[in-house]
Parts: C-alpha cells; sequence; structure tokens
C-alpha cells in the first residue's frame, strides 16, 4: 500500500512539472515583459495541463473552485504554472472590493493556497513567487495607488491625481510608468532593487 502511495505522489509530481514544461517561458509569458502594456484588460492566458471552466481550474489532476473560496470571483482572466506545482491564478472580482482582481496560487501538491492578494498588474521573475509585485489602484477613488511586494512592502505611491499605467522588471529593479489621470503628461519611474 505505501509503495502505491508513493507511486501515485511521484506520478503526481511528474505530471505537474510535464505539464510545466509545455508552458513558455517566464520571459514569454504575459506579465513577464518588460515591454507589455498592462492598461487594457488582461488577456486570457491559459498554460498546458491546465483546463479552466467557469471559476474551476483543473491541474495535475486537481479541481479547484477559487469562487468556493472567494465569494466575489466571477471569471478567471489568467492561470500559470508556477514553480512546477503551483498555480498562479489571476480572477476578475465584482462587487464589495475596491480592487478589479484577486490573485491565488494554489499549490496541487500539497492541496492548498499558498498566496491570495487583491490589486493587479501581478508579476514576478523566474518562476519565484518571492519576486511578486503588484499593484493596488485606488486612483478612481481620488487616492493614491501603490506597487507592493509580496510581503506587502510599499516600493512606489503615486500622487492621488495620478494612475500607475504599467509595472516592468528591469536589470536593476522596477520600472513604473505613471500619468495623471486622464492618461496625459505620462512618465517612468525607477525603482532599484534593495541591495
Amino acid at each position: 500500500m505505501r509503495n502505491r502511495v508513493v507511486l501515485l505522489l511521484a506520478a503526481l509530481l511528474l505530471s505537474a512539472f510535464l505539464a510545466g514544461c509545455g508552458a513558455d517561458t517566464p520571459a514569454q509569458q504575459p506579465g513577464n515583459d518588460a515591454a507589455e502594456e498592462n492598461t487594457q484588460e488582461p488577456e486570457l492566458v491559459i498554460d498546458s495541463g491546465i483546463i479552466v471552466n467557469g471559476t474551476v481550474v483543473e491541474a495535475a489532476g486537481k479541481q479547484v473552485d477559487f469562487n468556493e473560496r472567494n465569494e466575489y470571483v466571477k471569471s478567471i482572466v489568467s492561470c500559470r504554472w508556477l514553480e512546477k506545482n503551483k498555480v498562479a491564478v489571476q480572477c476578475r472580482i465584482s462587487g464589495g472590493k475596491s480592487q478589479a482582481y484577486y490573485f491565488a496560487v494554489y499549490d496541487v501538491v500539497r492541496d492548498l493556497y499558498v498566496y491570495e492578494q487583491y490589486g493587479k498588474q501581478f508579476i514576478w521573475q523566474n518562476d519565484d513567487l518571492d519576486t511578486l509585485v503588484y499593484v493596488l489602484d485606488y486612483s478612481d477613488e481620488g487616492e493614491k495607488s501603490q506597487v507592493k511586494n509580496k510581503k506587502d512592502m510599499v516600493l512606489y505611491e503615486s500622487g492621488a491625481d495620478e494612475q500607475i499605467l504599467n509595472v516592468a522588471f528591469v536589470p536593476k529593479g522596477l520600472k513604473i510608468e505613471v500619468a495623471d489621470l486622464r492618461g496625459d503628461n505620462p512618465r517612468q519611474v525607477l525603482v532599484e532593487a534593495a541591495s
């Protein structure tokens, strides 16, 4: 019996790994390209080995309904492999939250959520969740917006009359594109990585 469990776990890990191998490399994935423009609605992105049906994601033999976890989830915008055994899922939400998206990372091997956050423009480098940065956008409410890291440390804060248009990784840190609320007078801000 123990050998069967070990074989089942090994097969599950191998299938998750193989499904991830068919995915685009991190530099090619949407959300990781420094030149990608994030001002529009995110394009539906689903890596190979993952099936999305409404708010349900099926990956490595596991089915997860993200609406059961978060009642505000109305649809899935992207679902990608992360760190070979996790799926990173960005969901559009409705009502009751000031942010447009809910982002969750689900570990298909351990069968649990390892990270959850509201915001937009979730990006990371080299398949490493610890490098995650995202935007909390309050521009519609006339308040300052922020770029934060996974540990919720504020990396940049805009003016109350500005909107963060795009965030991208550059060799020395982050490039943040900011404009006034009408989208005029764009400028770039470089935030150097902590050494």
